[in-house]
C-alpha cells in the first residue's frame, strides 16, 4: 500500500502514537520484522535502547527550554552562529535524521503536541494506541488559587506610554483577583459560567486579561552552550514566563467557557486543597491551548494530525 500510494506521489508515511518510549521501541521492533523502514523518535531525555544514555547531554538547557515554552531545537541545539558543543556526537541528532528519512514513525503520545522537531510529514496514516486515551487531553497545573492575585506583574507593555501601561497591569491585578473569587465560589469542582459572572467576568474581558498576562513575557536569553551564570538569570525569566503562560492558559479557558453553549464544559476544575499548605491548586484541561500557546511564541512543530 506504501509503494502504492508513494507511486501516485501521495502522502505515505505512517506514524504510530504510542504511550511511552518503551512501547515505542517494542512497537517499531514489530514493524521492522514486517519489513518496514521505521524509526523510533526519542525524546531528550530518552535513554537510548544499546547505548543506555540520555539522547542529549544538556538536559538542563532542554528542561529550561521547555519551562519557557520555546523551541528545544533552538535553544539547545543550534541558533544562529551558537551551537552546542557536542551537536557532533548527539545522538538525538541522529535520531531526527532516522525520523526523517523513515517511512514509519513511531512516538511517544507527547509529540502529538510539541512536535517532532524535524521535517517529518506529511503523514498519510495515523495510528494511535488505545492507551494513549488518558493523555489525549493536555493539562495546565501550578496554579494556585488563593494566590493568583498575588504574583506580581511586570511592566511588559513596552510599546505603551508608562501611565498607561501602569493602568494596564493594575486592571490585571484586580482581574486576577476577580479569577481567584470566582475559582473559590462553589470550593472542589467544576467551574460554572455562573460563577465567573458573579464576578462581573465576561469572555471579553477574559481575553484582554489574556492578552496582559502575555505582555508579561520577556526574553529568557537562552541560546546553545550559555554559560552558567548567565543560565541563572534565564532560569528566573523563565520560570516567570511560566507562570505568565500558565495564566494565560487560565484565561482563554475561562473565555472559552463564557462563550460555550453549557454552564460547564469540565475542563476547568478547583481540586480539593493540599494536605500540607490547605491551598487549593487547580487544573485547566485543554488540548487547544497548549497549541496556541506554542504557535504564539513562534513554535513551529509538526502537526501530524493537521499534515493529513
Amino acid at each position: 500500500m506504501q509503494q502504492r500510494l508513494a507511486e501516485l506521489r501521495l502522502a505515505f508515511k505512517i506514524v504510530v502514537f504510542v504511550p511511552s518510549h518503551a512501547l515505542a521501541e517494542e512497537t517499531a521492533a514489530e514493524w521492522r520484522k514486517a519489513g518496514a523502514h521505521v524509526a523510533v523518535l526519542r525524546g531528550y531525555e530518552a535513554q537510548h535502547p544499546v547505548h543506555k544514555k540520555p539522547m542529549c547531554r544538556d538536559i538542563d538547557l532542554v528542561k529550561l527550554a521547555i519551562l519557557n515554552r520555546t523551541p528545544v531545537r533552538s535553544t539547545a541545539c543550534e541558533k544562529k552562529k551558537a551551537r552546542c558543543p557536542h551537536i557532533e556526537s548527539c545522538m538525538k541528532q541522529q535520531n531526527r535524521e532516522e525520523v526523517e528519512h523513515a517511512d514509519v514513525v513511531v512516538a511517544p503520545f507527547d509529540a502529538r503536541y510539541s512536535g517532532f522537531g524535524t521535517v517529518v510529514g506529511p503523514f498519510g496514516t495515523v495510528l494511535i494506541d488505545e492507551g494513549c486515551w488518558s493523555r489525549a487531553m493536555r493539562e495546565t497545573k501550578g496554579l494556585i488559587a488563593e494566590t493568583i492575585a498575588s504574583a506580581p506583574a511586570v511592566d511588559g507593555l513596552r510599546n505603551r506610554k508608562p501611565d498607561q501601561a501602569a493602568a494596564k497591569m493594575a486592571d490585571l491585578v484586580a482581574l486576577r483577583a476577580k479569577s481567584g473569587q470566582a475559582l473559590m465560589a462553589k470550593g472542589p469542582s467544576a467551574v460554572a459560567q455562573r460563577h465567573l459572572a458573579a464576578v462581573g467576568l465576561t469572555a471579553e474581558v477574559c481575553d484582554e486579561a489574556a492578552g496582559l498576562e502575555w505582555g508579561q513575557l520577556q526574553d529568557a536569553g537562552l541560546f546553545p552552550g550559555r554559560s552558567v551564570s548567565g543560565r541563572r538569570l534565564a532560569a528566573v525569566i523563565a520560570r516567570r514566563n511560566d507562570r505568565a503562560f500558565r495564566m494565560h492558559d487560565l484565561w482563554c479557558a475561562m473565555a472559552d467557557l463564557l462563550r460555550g453553549p453549557a454552564e460547564q464544559d469540565g475542563r476547568l476544575r478547583l481540586l480539593s486543597p493540599d494536605l500540607n499548605t490547605g491551598l487549593h491548586p487547580q487544573l485547566i484541561g485543554t488540548a487547544g491551548q497548549a497549541k496556541k500557546a506554542f504557535e504564539r511564541v513562534g513554535f513551529k512543530g509538526q502537526n501530524p494530525i493537521g499534515n493529513i
